[in-house]
């Protein structure tokens, strides 16, 4: 895989099943805030919306 090139503008064959492009941001529902997670995995896409989380 290209290291010089984004992995959105690699084709299907060029990228690795374990390339994930994560995108995390603040969101409010009902007046409440939560943290919107947006997990790209190819070619499963995962949105987790929670109020916190714990990295170990």
């Amino acid at each position: 895989m290209p290291k010089d090139r984004a992995s959105k503008e690699l084709t299907l064959s060029q990228v690795p099943y374990f390339i994930q492009d994560v995108e995390l941001k603040e969101i409010e529902l009902y007046q409440k805030k939560y943290m919107e997670f947006k997990i790209n995995m190819h070619p499963v896409e995962l949105l987790i919306v929670c109020k916190k989380f714990n990295i170990y």
